[in-house]
């Protein structure tokens, strides 16, 4: 995502003359004092930009990052009115501020249950206002106000063919849903290996739990260890770090012969906190396996099977 804060005429100028889409802009909010407050003060010049750029009918997705006490509540309902009827995006996603912005800044706070829960009220109250008038639903909410607030996800096609997915938006339901596919078409193969254990975050865990339900073999073990590196507070999967692993199959109390986890907890080999798959495994004694972030491919590799992807960097055979 960019800000569009720091474009001069020649670089939009050039964006228009070779219409660059899709565009992805961090919004936060239309109002340009507020966005100021958020973004500095350049952020009215991304305003001006944004508006130049919606006009010559450029796809743009937009994002706001929802900051409890300063962007949300009636000001959140104005931005996503006046996104609705002065820039008519391809989408607009709502995502949580986060821990590393939280941390910094004393105005931040992390939002909790209820601000999940309001969030989603609007984005749903939006949706369908956007439906009606435009034909196009636009406004999504990220999985993370879900699991937060304990709502049921919404079903694949409220999500537009996942524009925002690498944002976090819909990537749940999306795997959710590619486990069930690959169940169905695996028949009796989607069996379970008992020596592989799941790594996941305490976020996603209910739901991955509920999706492996009743595999034949019976269910892995799923294990989900507490961030080390950021807190308590941070659930989400793809922020644990290679000593989260470790101590996580420490407490477990057993000893896998294989750890599954996803490879976006690795970036050019190695996780947040430095330490590689060679690391974990030796410390563990276990294989450590990086899938991509797809459900027939946590299926098949529970039923001992490769997943055919060429292009996945971490597959390895077993």
């Amino acid at each position: 995502f960019v800000t569009l804060n720091n474009l001069d005429e020649d670089e939009v100028r050039r964006i228009l003359d070779l219409r660059l889409s899709p565009l992805y802009v961090s919004l936060h909010s239309t109002d340009p004092g507020l966005r100021s407050r958020l973004m500095g003060g350049n952020a009215r010049r991304g305003l001006e930009v944004l508006d130049r750029l919606a006009g010559a009918g450029l796809e743009i997705h937009l994002q706001v990052v929802v900051c409890p006490g300063i962007n949300d509540g009636e000001a959140l309902e104005r931005t996503m009115e006046e996104v609705l009827n002065r820039y008519r995006p391809a989408s607009l996603a709502l995502v949580p501020v986060g821990l590393a912005h939280a941390s910094r800044e004393r105005s931040l706070c992390l939002p909790d249950r209820d601000d999940a829960a309001r969030a989603i009220e609007l984005v749903a109250a939006f949706r369908d206002k956007a439906l009606r008038e435009t034909g196009e639903g636009v406004f999504q909410a990220s999985d993370e106000f879900y699991l937060l607030a304990g709502v049921a996800l919404p079903p694949a096609e409220d999500y537009d063919g996942y524009p925002q997915l690498e944002n976090g938006v819909g990537m749940a339901r999306k795997f959710l849903d590619e486990m069930d596919q690959e169940k169905a078409r695996m028949g009796g193969e989607a069996r379970c290996d008992r020596s592989a254990c799941i790594i996941t975050g305490k976020a996603f865990a209910p739901l991955l739990a509920g999706a492996l339900d009743g595999l034949p073999g019976g269910e892995p073990d799923l294990v989900v260890p507490g961030n080390r590196l950021f807190g308590e507070s941070v659930t989400v999967t793809g922020l644990l770090c290679g000593e989260d692993v470790v101590e996580g199959i420490k407490g477990a109390g057993s000893r896998p012969g294989r750890i599954l986890m996803p490879d976006t907890l690795l970036n050019e080999g190695r996780f947040l906190d430095g330490k590689t798959l060679e690391d974990v495994e030796r410390e563990t004694g276990a294989e450590v396996v990086a899938l991509p972030v797809r459900g027939e491919a946590l299926i098949r590799a529970l039923a001992g099977m490769p997943w055919e992807d060429e292009g996945d960097r971490y597959r390895r055979p077993w």
